[in-house]
């Protein structure tokens, strides 16, 4: 998963204060958050990390993050790492880009625009095997989670996964917003969750599709 690249359909995110949403959305261009193109997932990590002020960079050699003071490879209790209580990572939700080109704009006015039409979520490539992944949805929003806090997980086979072995993309809308006000939080409260009762079920559709190079 380190070596990853991915792209998001995204020109935002939402801000955390303590894990919850602050009610803002900030821009993803000119930050460690700007997925416009595909880029190698650890390479944006270690963005991340010296954003946060923490001495990182990523070797792209052996795919992982090396501190450039010790040169040596990101250790599970320095700063940053899986288990120092804040390992460097997305965790992170992003603002999916819902905006309707022309001739979706026409299927619309046309009654030819479905409920369940989804739009582009992310576009991803592992180049070393040629796999590919292309993600859809309904959902205004997507959680991107990059493994932070793996760290000798055992899994399948009793395979050990380490920090950042896997990464998650969850679509969604956007965590905490069923409190946000419109009248003051407008781009927030747009990924509003629904509020669910008998007569308004919840509908919302993912279509996750795998191919290969």
């Amino acid at each position: 998963g380190f070596s990853t690249q991915i792209r998001l359909n995204a020109e935002g995110y939402t801000p955390v204060d303590n894990l919850i949403p602050t009610g803002e959305v900030a821009k993803c261009s000119n930050s460690p958050f700007d997925f416009s193109r595909l880029a190698v997932i650890g390479q944006k990590i270690a963005e991340l990390g010296v954003d946060r002020g923490l001495p990182l960079q990523y070797d792209v050699s052996n795919q992982i993050l090396v501190d450039t003071i010790t040169k040596e490879k990101l250790a599970p209790e320095s700063r940053g790492g899986a288990k120092s209580g804040n390992p460097v990572g997305f965790d992170t939700n992003f603002v999916v880009n819902t905006k309707l080109g022309f001739w979706a704009k026409v299927m619309k006015v046309l009654k030819f625009w479905k409920k369940d039409s989804t739009f582009l979520v992310a576009q991803v490539c592992e180049e070393s095997t040629g796999r590919t992944l292309t993600v859809r949805s309904t959902a205004p929003g997507v959680q991107f989670y990059t493994g932070n806090f793996l760290c000798d997980e055992e899994g399948k086979d009793s395979f050990n996964y380490q920090q950042y072995a896997g990464f998650c993309l969850e679509t969604q809308h956007f965590p905490n917003s069923v409190n946000a006000d419109p009248q003051v939080q407008p781009e927030f409260a747009a990924g509003k969750t629904p509020v669910i009762s008998p007569t308004n079920p919840y509908y919302h559709k993912v279509t996750y599709t795998f191919g290969a190079k």
